[in-house]
């Protein structure tokens, strides 16, 4: 699938794609793709474009000039929930049979009441049952019938059978995030999207930033959460064989179909085996293991096509509540995952496609314990679109335009541009710093030729050349041999200027130094 391809028609025209992002659920929770001094709103929404609107409209009212500062980046995910209906239990039971426990709901009485046999009308005359009902209604027990029901539909009559579903109950909701991460919680996307939206240019007390390099530095941030070559919250390769490693390509399908998010992750320890010793350890395990069964971001399209869509809920339950080997005591939740998996083991056998259980079992045992883990979160990256019409009286260009200042634009204090593998360049991209080949000068260039030379020093024996800006000076290193030093240094700034001092490439081809405060203070001379 084209990535150009994935979003509807509104969207298509507002917004243009420019990466994945894959994140473990541990670095999802902790936020590492947000940045506190950096602008960002986060949100769950069923319409993805009258939400960008509306928070770009009402943005602009609360800074100075009524509009955005460009660019804006925006992640979309596709935001999968609980499925309380597919569930194997209901969490919500729990405040039922806390009645039952704390006297306050009559389980006869309210049996009675939902049986309807003619013995009924008795209850009504009767004022201890009929005070009984009232309980009923003023706790608003009525709602709860099903959790009291077998998967027959029938009333649950036995007391064992009682204690056993009240010890459930009680056992899920006080270890609720095991159970939510295990397999016997199901969840699915229901029609909200996660969206998040940055202002790289914009800090979060709706102020611009005070100076060249402050901007830098947080757009240099931004340009590794969106920077399409960026390695950073991206797939680590483990092989080129996408046949026998399908993560890859599982993963990014999933970006291709707008992403995913959720507020719990995968049990890993539940789904995945062992890593064996030999690879037929490993295949051993995983034919143990399967059918693999996630429940939430990583049960994609493909793993529909290739393993087990399961729908036998009631089976489980039943299988649950009759295994001898379920004890009422210690975790109820591993106990019913053993019986479970057991249950997919024996009813699905030959029923899917071993290469596929095979290959992705042996590919996340292999993740699963490296850095960064078993990535589940995926976000497609995208930016707004420069001729967004809608949006246009909202946003505005700061002087680089729609540019990440990375050090190709500014060189600040501290910095360091290999300038042999990347120039100098002005916003605009039509100058740029870099070493004439045939002079070894260090020359501004305009269309590949010289239109300036700022340093007219031969620097043609020196390799791996580099610009160091650093206590107001610049510095060019280079190596000569095994020995990397300073081969010239030049100062840029001022008596009078104020750290942290940045050199730009401008528009025009000069050279202009500024410092805090977005101040120039010196034009560097060209020698030729």
């Amino acid at each position: 699938m084209n990535p150009e391809n994935i979003l509807s028609d509104n969207l298509n025209n507002m917004l243009m794609w420019n990466r994945c992002l894959f994140m473990t659920h541990k670095q999802y929770k902790n936020g590492e793709h947000f940045n506190d001094n950096i602008y960002y709103h986060r949100a769950f929404t069923d319409n993805i474009q009258k939400h960008i609107h509306e928070h770009i409209k009402g943005l602009a009212e609360k800074l100075p000039f009524k509009t955005v500062p460009k660019p804006i980046y925006i992640l979309i995910a596709k935001h999968i929930q609980y499925d309380k209906q597919n569930s194997l239990f209901d969490l919500d039971c729990k405040y039922a049979y806390d009645g039952i426990k704390n006297k306050k709901l009559d389980y006869d009485v309210y049996t009675e009441k939902y049986k309807k046999d003619q013995n009924f009308n008795n209850y009504l005359n009767d004022a201890n049952k009929n005070k009984k009902l009232q309980q009923i209604r003023e706790h608003n027990y009525d709602k709860y019938v099903h959790c009291f029901k077998n998967t027959q539909g029938e009333f649950i009559g036995a007391t064992s059978d009682l204690q056993k579903y009240t010890f459930i109950y009680d056992n899920i909701n006080s270890n609720r995030d095991k159970y939510m991460s295990s397999s016997l919680s199901p969840f699915t996307y229901q029609g909200l999207y996660e969206v998040i939206i940055y202002i790289p240019n914009l800090n979060k007390g709706l102020q611009y930033f005070s100076s060249f390099k402050d901007f830098s530095d947080h757009n240099r941030w931004m340009n590794m959460i969106i920077g399409k070559n960026s390695k950073h919250l991206n797939i680590i390769p483990i092989h080129n064989d996408v046949s026998k490693y399908p993560f890859i390509s599982d993963l990014t399908n999933i970006c291709l179909q707008m992403g995913c998010s959720s507020e719990y992750g995968e049990d890993f320890d539940e789904i995945i085996p062992k890593l064996g010793t030999t690879s037929e350890d490993q295949k051993n395990n995983a034919i143990a293991k399967g059918p693999y069964y996630p429940t939430k971001c990583l049960k994609t399209d493909y793993y529909k096509d290739k393993m087990i869509v399961f729908e036998e809920k009631n089976k489980v339950v039943d299988q649950i509540l009759t295994d001898q080997n379920i004890q009422i005591s210690g975790n109820i939740i591993d106990q019913m995952k053993s019986t479970f998996a057991k249950y997919r083991n024996e009813s699905y056998d030959g029923k899917y496609s071993q290469d596929y259980n095979e290959n992705i079992l042996t590919e996340l045992a292999l993740r699963k314990d490296p850095y960064p883990g078993i990535q589940e979160i995926i976000f497609p990256v995208f930016i707004l679109k420069d001729d967004y019409i809608d949006l246009q009286k909202y946003t505005h260009f700061l002087p680089w335009g729609n540019l990440l200042l990375t050090n190709e634009y500014v060189l600040n204090d501290g910095d360091k541009l290999d300038i042999e593998e990347k120039s100098l360049k002005s916003f605009d991209n039509i100058y740029e710093l870099k070493f004439e080949t045939t002079t070894g000068y260090l020359s501004v260039f305009k269309d590949n030729r010289v239109v300036s030379i700022f340093i007219a020093n031969d620097f043609r024996k020196y390799t791996k050349k580099s610009l160091i800006l650093q206590n107001g000076a610049l510095n060019i290193y280079g190596y000569e041999g095994n020995n990397n030093d300073n081969r010239y240094s030049i100062s840029i700034t001022t008596s009078n200027g104020i750290w942290p001092i940045s050199l730009v490439l401008e528009n025009s081809g000069i050279l202009q130094v500024y410092d805090n405060g977005m101040n120039k203070i010196r034009v560097l001379e060209y020698e030729m």
